[in-house]
């Protein structure tokens, strides 16, 4: 018998609805594996039908999870740990050491995906195809100014374990260095001595134009097996400061397509990969010097599930040929990276469901999502008059809601647009972008705020 323990933490809104567990495995095809639980908030269905469960709240700023995985492990043996969360990646490595479990990332190995210094002093090795850029660990502003000294403008400043565009700051000018180290730079620091100094927790690296694409995939020993790359309409920076923004899928058996999977697979050639490897890759992408080929420089790479709205598109490319919008159907992309970070295998014929999986290059689908404006939202046009065919328009903010900016702990979406190839239709990238625009163009026309 095989005990999987799952390491949640549900925290604020989310475009995408949390999976019950129990669901992801069978008595028919997994008769041999029980799943434990650990959440924030524990569905009626995983209380009734997990081996174990415990309901632990804000999981990120407490041991009490790492207490209740223990004393799981002493009454069942735990044989496996999964998380698909960014902040818990680091803390299953942990828990893998002290229950002694084989499987999954170790903590030196999960450092390599979590810590932006140690990646990036990996991904710059001798013969990567990858670039990366001139980057420093912060200790101090004397490192930052002298970095800039060397470096020039612009730069970028981030925290090393950080995610989500969360307290990323880009310095263009001396002006903007200075009121960062006066203002900023000490802000963590707490007058009462729980936290006196810096440790080297942030990272200043050059900051790189051009378009960011991403790879979300599966590779089983290192070796890439299945990819789903994508390009974003902005990123989710530009979004923090009030630009929507969004992914479109790069379609299967393109020159564009292999030259990402390739880069994916040279970056995972120089990281230590478990078994069974669930990732996330951003990259920055330029053209090449010959006609049609790329050159990429890195951003960062995860050991975890994409975020956001990227999993549903991903749902939806890999069900284009399902003929129901069935529970198992809705949730499908996560059945997928729970059963491939597990081991377990797929339970559905890919090829079957998915035009994408077949190689299908006329399969395209992409996203574009609308922040809310600072104000409140008084009037949205209705989704169903949408004028742009293919496109379907899903409203997430209710009118009478104020908004005053963007916050990682509120919902900061006013709507969603999907356009997707139709049965039958050929489209590549540009066509489903120009259908977002269109539709954008069109909801910014129609939609209403006023002053609060």
């Amino acid at each position: 018998m095989k005990h999987i323990l799952v390491l949640d933490n549900p925290t604020g809104p989310s475009l995408t609805a949390p999976p019950s567990y129990t669901t992801l495995v069978g008595a028919r095809t997994d008769p041999a594996v029980r799943v434990l639980l650990i959440s924030g908030r524990v569905s009626a269905q995983d209380a009734a039908n997990t081996l174990s469960h415990a309901e632990v709240a804000n999981a990120s700023s407490t041991g009490a999870l790492e207490l209740a995985a223990l004393a799981m492990h002493q009454t069942h043996r735990i044989d496996d740990v999964y998380t698909n969360q960014e902040d818990l990646v680091l803390r299953a490595a942990h828990l893998r050491t002290l229950l002694n479990i084989q499987t999954g990332l170790m903590p030196q190995d999960a450092m390599c995906f979590r810590d932006k210094v140690r990646m990036k002093e990996l991904l710059g090795t001798q013969g990567s195809s990858v670039n990366v850029p001139m980057f420093e660990r912060v200790w101090s502003p004397a490192n930052v100014i002298a970095f800039i000294q060397k470096a020039g403008y612009p730069v970028v400043i981030k925290p090393s374990l950080g995610s989500a565009s969360a307290s990323v700051t880009v310095l263009r000018t001396d002006a903007e260095r200075n009121a960062y180290l006066c203002n900023e730079f000490y802000s963590r620091i707490d007058e009462e001595g729980k936290c006196m100094d810096y440790s080297g927790d942030m990272i200043i690296e050059q900051f790189v134009p051009g378009s960011m694409v991403h790879i979300n995939g599966y590779a089983r020993n290192g070796k890439v097996e299945i990819a789903w790359p994508f390009r974003y309409i902005n990123t989710n920076l530009g979004f923090t400061t009030g630009a929507a923004y969004g992914n479109i899928l790069i379609c299967a058996n393109t020159a564009h397509h292999t030259a990402l999977v390739n880069a994916a697979q040279n970056a995972l050639d120089r990281l230590p990969c478990p078994e069974h490897l669930i990732f996330h890759l951003e990259l920055f992408e330029q053209c090449g010097k010959q006609a049609g080929t790329f050159e990429y420089t890195l951003c960062e790479i995860a050991a975890r599930r994409p975020g956001g709205s990227i999993g549903n598109l991903i749902q939806r490319c890999e069900s284009s040929d399902a003929a129901t919008d069935t529970d198992s159907v809705k949730s499908l992309f996560q059945e997928m990276e729970f059963r491939l970070s597990c081991g377990l295998g797929l339970r559905h014929d890919r090829e079957r469901m998915s035009r994408y999986a077949r190689g299908d290059a006329g399969y395209c689908i992409g996203d574009l999502i609308v922040p809310l404006r600072i104000g409140k939202l008084v009037q949205v046009p209705d989704s169903n008059l949408c004028p742009v065919e293919g496109v379907t328009v899903v409203q997430v903010a209710k009118p009478g809601v104020e908004y005053s900016g963007f916050s990682i702990n509120t919902m900061n979406t006013c709507a969603r647009f999907i356009a997707v190839s139709r049965e039958g239709e050929s489209v590549n990238e540009a066509q489903i972008e120009e259908r977002l625009q269109r539709a954008h163009e069109w909801y910014q026309q129609n939609v209403v705020y006023s002053s609060v």
